[in-house]
């Protein structure tokens, strides 16, 4: 499936249950406002296709804009359909896709299965209509590639938490499920590769207790979507009461210590 044909498909995807875990009325609004792709993303995008073997449209800017043939080279490249990305950009993606294909592990994670396999599902608790897009499918799992500023242990475990990467595999995992393909899906795992030289790069995959939470906070994205579609109401923030709330600060306030 095109990319642009599943993005267009009204089902609800994780990165929109993690909205909505944070904001409904955030993800009601970004629904409604997408936001265009931004320089990071086409790195992200270009390094994606380069590493899963799909074709690609950027053109790195070898041109002047400011001359009349450089304007009339851009205009060429998007009357072709193509999007221009600087020539660093394309270097960056060029050799985090060289990194990966000489790494030990990760280069053997993107062998034998498929890139970009569309799933979609119905959550047989919420009656829900799913989505989710797995970079690479194979027998034995799932595989997704991760840029990162920090690709070691420890700071891609932040990553994982600060990114709800959890809640992706488990979603990932469960649509696999639905799919009736859970028999031969029995892992997910990250690739993760750094987005600065030498691209230092970590395969990991989540232990129990980070599965088991996050399938948690699936479940609850999925109800909070489906109680604020019945009733086309979308709070600013989950658990909050109307009026006025009373807060709790939290604990390195107090730690501070008082000035002397």
């Amino acid at each position: 499936m095109p990319d642009a044909e599943y993005r267009a498909h009204p089902a609800l995807a994780q990165s929109g249950a993690k909205t909505l875990l944070d904001s409904p009325a955030r993800f009601r609004w970004e629904q409604q406002n997408p936001h265009p792709t931004t320089d990071a993303q086409q790195v992200g995008i270009l390094t994606h296709a380069l590493i899963l073997g799909q074709e690609h449209n950027f053109v790195p800017k070898t041109w002047d804009a400011r001359t009349k043939a450089g304007k009339e080279e851009a205009q060429a490249v998007l009357d072709a359909g193509g999007a221009v990305i600087s020539p660093d950009d394309w270097d960056t993606a060029h050799a985090i896709a060289g990194a990966v294909a000489n790494h030990p592990t990760a280069r053997g994670m993107f062998t034998d299965g498929d890139a970009e396999v569309s799933l979609f599902a119905t959550c047989p608790i919420t009656g829900v209509e799913v989505k989710g897009r797995a970079d690479w499918l194979t027998a034995n799992g799932i595989v997704d590639l991760k840029t990162t500023r920090d690709a070691s242990p420890k700071g891609f475990a932040k990553s994982v938490a600060q990114y709800e990467y959890a809640l992706q595999a488990a979603w990932y995992l469960n649509l696999a499920e639905l799919n009736n393909i859970h028999m031969t899906i029995n892992d997910f795992v990250f690739v993760a590769v750094e987005k600065t030289p030498p691209y230092l790069i970590g395969v990991y995959r989540l232990d129990y207790d980070a599965l088991n939470y996050a399938r948690l906070l699936m479940e609850e994205a999925r109800e909070i979507y489906r109680d604020c579609s019945a009733i086309d109401i979308w709070p600013d923030w989950i658990n909050c009461a109307d009026g006025v709330e009373t807060l709790s600060l939290p604990g390195w306030y107090y730690k501070q210590g008082l000035p002397l």
